[in-house]
C-alpha cells in the first residue's frame, strides 16, 4: 500500500514538473517578443551588506531556522536592530542573523558587468529549476525540517540562497542577475 500511494505521489510530482517546463516555455516565448520593456536595470549597484563571518542560522521574523548558513555569505542588509541584523532574502522577504555572527559593510559593490548574456540565460534556467525544486522540498520535507509546507517564499528563498552558496556568489549580485534575466526575458 505505502509502494502504491510513493508511486502516485511521485508521478504527481513528474505530471506537475512537466506541467510547469510546458508552461514555462509558452511563456518563455511570449516572453521573447517583450524582450528588454521596461526601464532597464543598473549593471552595478552598491549596497549596505551583512557577511557571516561564523557559520550561523538564518531565521524568519517568527523566528523559526530557515538554514543553517557557512561563513562567507553576503545578504543586503535592511536594518540593526538589538541583537539581530536584518536582511533581505531573494524574494525581499526579511529574515535575521545574530549580530555577533555577522561584519557589516557600507557600501558593497554588487556588479553584472562581467556576466554575458549567455551566462544570464543560464542563470535563467537555474533560477526556474531552484524554484521547482522549492515546490517539490515544500511538499516533501526533508525530516527534521522545521519550515511550513505552506509558506513557499521562504521556501524559494531558502533553495536560491543554496544556489548562491554553490556558485559562490553574493545575494545581492544574484538579485542584479536576476533583475537582468527577468528584464531580457530568462526569467519571471
Amino acid at each position: 500500500m505505502k509502494n502504491r500511494q510513493l508511486w502516485a505521489r511521485m508521478l504527481i510530482a513528474l505530471i506537475t514538473l512537466a506541467l510547469v517546463c510546458a508552461a514555462g516555455s509558452v511563456e518563455a516565448d511570449a516572453k521573447k517578443a517583450a524582450k528588454g520593456k521596461g526601464p532597464k536595470p543598473p549593471k552595478e549597484r552598491k549596497v549596505d551588506a551583512a557577511v557571516t563571518k561564523r557559520p550561523t542560522e538564518l531565521r524568519t521574523e517568527d523566528g523559526i531556522v530557515v538554514m543553517n548558513l557557512p561563513e562567507g555569505v553576503t545578504f543586503a542588509s535592511a536594518e540593526h536592530r538589538g541583537k539581530a541584523v536584518w536582511v533581505h532574502g531573494p524574494s525581499g522577504q526579511r529574515y535575521w542573523l545574530p549580530i555577533e555572527d555577522v561584519k557589516m559593510i557600507k557600501g558593497h559593490k554588487a556588479s553584472v558587468e562581467d556576466i554575458s548574456d549567455s551566462q544570464l540565460k543560464s542563470f535563467g534556467l537555474q533560477v526556474t529549476a531552484a524554484r521547482v525544486a522549492a515546490v517539490m522540498q515544500s511538499v516533501h520535507p526533508a525530516p527534521g525540517t522545521t519550515l511550513p509546507s505552506s509558506n513557499r517564499t521562504v521556501w524559494e528563498d531558502k533553495v536560491l540562497i543554496e544556489m548562491s552558496i554553490k556558485a559562490q556568489i553574493g545575494l545581492p549580485q544574484m538579485s542584479l542577475m536576476l533583475e537582468w534575466a527577468v528584464f531580457l526575458g530568462y526569467a519571471d
